[in-house]
C-alpha cells in the first residue's frame, strides 16, 4: 500500500485559525483590549507565565506574549509608534511612490504621508500609524497629498460663517 503525503494546511490557514481562536488585540479598540487583559497586544495569544502583579510588588501588565519572542513587540512598534512606523515605511518603499523610479529623490530626502489623514491626531501612538496607511513621498508629492486631504476635509465639513 502506497503512503500518500498530504500537504498540511498552509501557514495562512493556520494563522487565520489561530487569529480566530485568539483573544482581542490592541487594534480591536479599548473596549476589547486593555493592558493586563491577558492577551498579546499584537497577535491576541493568551499571555501565560508570571502573573501581572505578584504579591508584594507592583509590575506593569504585560502587553506581549513570549511565544514569538520580541517579534510581537517589534511588529507592534512598527505599526503603532510613529518613529518606528516612519522608519519602517521608508525602509519598505525606498523611493517616492508617485515619482518615476529614475526621478525619485534619494531616501534621505523622502517624507512619510498618512494615506488616511490623522486630522489633528498628532504623532502619538495609535493605529493611524499602521504601515498599510503610510507611503513614502518626495516633498512635492507630500505637499500635494496634504493639500488634497485638506481640501477633502474642508469640503466634508461646512464652515460656519458669522
Amino acid at each position: 500500500m502506497a503512503v500518500v503525503n498530504h500537504p498540511g494546511p498552509s501557514l495562512d490557514l493556520l494563522e487565520t485559525a489561530e487569529r480566530i481562536l485568539a483573544g482581542p488585540t490592541f487594534c480591536d479598540g479599548p473596549d476589547a483590549w486593555q493592558p493586563g487583559c491577558g492577551f498579546c497586544a499584537t497577535c491576541g495569544t493568551r499571555i501565560t507565565g508570571r502573573p501581572d502583579a505578584p504579591t508584594g510588588a507592583q509590575r506593569r501588565p504585560r502587553w506581549f506574549c513570549k511565544t514569538r519572542g520580541t517579534a510581537c513587540r517589534n511588529e507592534w512598534r512598527r505599526n503603532h509608534q510613529w518613529p518606528e512606523a516612519r522608519r519602517a515605511a521608508l525602509k519598505r518603499d525606498r523611493r517616492c511612490l508617485r515619482c518615476p523610479a529614475w526621478k525619485s529623490p534619494p531616501p534621505a530626502e523622502l517624507e512619510v504621508n498618512h494615506i488616511v489623514p490623522r486630522n489633528g491626531g498628532g504623532y502619538g501612538t495609535g493605529c493611524h500609524n499602521h504601515l498599510d496607511n503610510l507611503e513614502s513621498l518626495c516633498r512635492q508629492h507630500h505637499q500635494e497629498a496634504t493639500n488634497e486631504q485638506r481640501a477633502a476635509r474642508d469640503a466634508a465639513v461646512p464652515m460656519e460663517r458669522s
